[in-house]
């Protein structure tokens, strides 16, 4: 991991401004549970490295997967199902996760992503219903979507619908 930090470093010294350079900085940093330092790479595409990188679709998604993901990081909530009793940490960073997973939606109203996003936040807030229909709908407009599918899978094992479970299992084990 050392090697892989030093060579984006000096991709870096040399492109200081690539976007591409530093998402895949941050993705290392990610891989390395270096959480602020994750953070930042992603957060400078945004800010840093000119008015087309305003928008970047990967790095706007790696923040908001971020603050979905920390707490669950941190073994706080130990299944990552919540519903009301979320703790307020918590439940604001999901609240953050979907307001970004939104943003990324309004400038690209297909993403299938951003929408996977926003139905996992469901999930752990406890919303299954709302959940279910965002990855049903998914599934029908993005049938190659494996992490939706996986997300359905899962959401139907949760409401104990092991058969609809199984399927969709097999369905992205086949693939």
């Amino acid at each position: 991991m050392d090697e892989a930090v030093m060579w984006m470093k000096r991709c870096l010294d040399v492109d200081p401004l690539n976007a591409d350079a530093w998402c895949a900085f941050g993705s290392l940093r990610v891989a390395e549970k270096n959480w602020a330092a994750a953070d930042m790479c992603f957060k400078r595409v945004l800010q840093k490295c000119g008015d087309s990188c305003k928008r970047d679709a990967y790095a706007t998604l790696s923040l908001a997967n971020l603050q979905l993901e920390l707490p669950l990081m941190h073994n706080v909530g130990k299944d990552g199902g919540g519903g009301a009793g979320l703790p307020k940490e918590i439940a604001a960073r999901l609240d953050k996760a979907t307001e970004i997973y939104r943003k990324v939606l309004q400038y690209e109203p297909n993403n299938v992503y951003a929408a996977n996003g926003i139905g996992v936040v469901c999930v752990r807030k406890g919303r299954l219903s709302e959940a279910h229909k965002i990855f049903t709908q998914l599934r029908e407009a993005s049938p190659d979507s494996d992490p939706a599918l996986l997300n359905l899978a899962q959401l139907h094992s949760r409401m104990h619908e092991y058969t609809s479970a199984l399927n969709l299992y097999n369905k992205v084990q086949r693939r």
